[in-house]
């Protein structure tokens, strides 16, 4: 399955370095990308498949480089630099159609409550102001903040 999500497709571009040696790394050109069904990956939620450059891709002086063309952060480890990818391209597809993508699974969970009946959503309430939240964190950050 494709979907229109304004990303990128893996494409192999071979150019040359400083020293004239020659190197490969992907970069993402396309607008229409994969969606794989949560399903098939064992998760709730589809995701639009996401190219991360290899281990060896993009690394120069010692920090991996995001691969995303308009980016030129650098990471420590190979594993900060697919973290920053995953969390600037949000790849988890809302089901309900609003068109809210998130980083990870556990966002989309909080944010489908967003999407159930009114009623039928929990809310946790501040027992000095009264005032409600939909989610514990968020009241626990209000107690925190006004010291009660």
């Amino acid at each position: 399955m494709t979907a229109e999500v304004g990303f990128y497709l893996a494409d192999t571009v071979d150019e040359q370095d400083q020293d004239g040696g020659a190197f490969t790394h992907s970069f993402c050109f396309d607008n229409s990308l994969e969606v794989v069904e949560g399903k098939t990956i064992n998760k709730k939620y589809d995701e639009v498949r996401l190219c991360y450059p290899d281990k060896t891709e993009l690394y120069v002086d010692g920090k991996y480089l995001c691969n995303r063309e308009s980016c030129g952060e650098s990471f420590d480890t190979h594993r900060d630099r697919n973290k920053h990818i995953r969390e600037v391209e949000k790849p988890v597809l809302c089901p309900h159609g609003c068109g809210t993508r998130m980083a990870y699974q556990g966002y989309m969970k909080k944010h489908c409550d967003s999407h159930k009946p009114e009623g039928s959503r929990q809310k946790f309430t501040c027992l000095v102001c009264r005032r409600s939240y939909m989610r514990l964190e968020k009241l626990t950050k209000h107690k925190n903040k006004k010291g009660h």
